[in-house]
């Protein structure tokens, strides 16, 4: 089987515009890559900027799109029949490998993803008058920002036992406060580009996230089903620490809605 050269996309990552123009690249016919400034490996689309906005812009806009013809398709505004086809359809949409292109610390695109779910929760009967954090509540629904770094420390879970392969993940386990994830140091001299990358990286959030979580869910596993008992338990705690997403005009006593902040107010859970 031969390669498609027409197929071939460059993408460059970086701030040393010198190295990016004096360097070319060939594909399997011998001509010159051209370079593209983003592109779509697996459904999610890879900027040379590091960022993941273009691909956030993009599922917002499609989860919107899908919210709105679900809207006009089906008459009834009753919630089993609508959180039926919005998990199905638009929060499937949201959800796809998130922990890759989670925006962790921007606060703007985190609002923007989660003005899908806000505006879809309004609409269903029995919310009017209820703010967000009392339809989350009513719904029995997380905050997608909730959702995500849940399926992150899912994810770390796994790596620590072997359950799915390791991206480069290190841990411990300390017999009084049980396994933790080594959180890469983050390199200071390193360009505010290469810095923010490195923040935003699943090998640097995931041990801060799962790091945040007690002890006592951290140390659980279960031979016959370890993923299943872990999601469990993270999910029984996980219903009773606040879940507050930013809301104008509101207020909430942690610094911030994430799991690392929540766990530290409200539990006291090591960090």
């Amino acid at each position: 089987m031969e390669f498609n050269s027409d197929k071939f996309q460059l993408l460059r990552y970086g701030t040393n515009d010198a190295l990016k123009t004096t360097t070319t690249y060939k594909n399997s016919t011998g001509g010159e890559i051209e370079e593209s400034s983003s592109t779509r490996d697996l459904g999610i689309i890879m900027s040379s900027n590091g960022k993941f906005t273009e691909h956030i812009n993009m599922i917002v806009q499609k989860a919107t799109n899908m919210s709105g013809w679900i809207f006009r398709t089906f008459y009834t505004r009753d919630a089993k029949p609508m959180m039926t086809l919005y998990k199905a359809l638009v929060l499937s949409r949201l959800d796809y490998c998130c922990p890759l292109w989670n925006p962790q610390n921007s606060a703007f695109l985190c609002n923007k993803i989660e003005s899908v779910q806000r505006a879809y929760t309004r609409r269903i009967t029995g919310m009017d008058g209820l703010d967000y954090w009392d339809r989350l509540k009513a719904l029995r629904l997380y905050s997608i920002q909730r959702r995500r770094e849940r399926y992150i420390v899912l994810y770390v879970f796994k790596i620590i036992h072997g359950l799915v392969p390791n991206c480069g993940l290190e841990f411990k386990n300390n017999p009084r406060t049980g396994i933790h994830v080594t959180v890469p140091k983050l390199d200071r001299n390193k360009t505010s580009f290469a810095l923010q990358m490195q923040e935003n990286s699943f090998n640097y959030v995931g041990p801060v996230l799962y790091n945040s979580i007690p002890s006592s869910i951290r140390n659980i596993y279960d031979n016959i089903d370890p993923a299943l008992t872990f999601k469990t338990e993270l999910d029984y705690i996980l219903t009773r620490v606040p879940d507050e997403p930013t809301i104008p005009g509101k207020s909430r006593r942690a610094s911030s809605n994430s799991i690392v902040d929540q766990f530290r107010y409200y539990c006291n859970a090591p960090v």
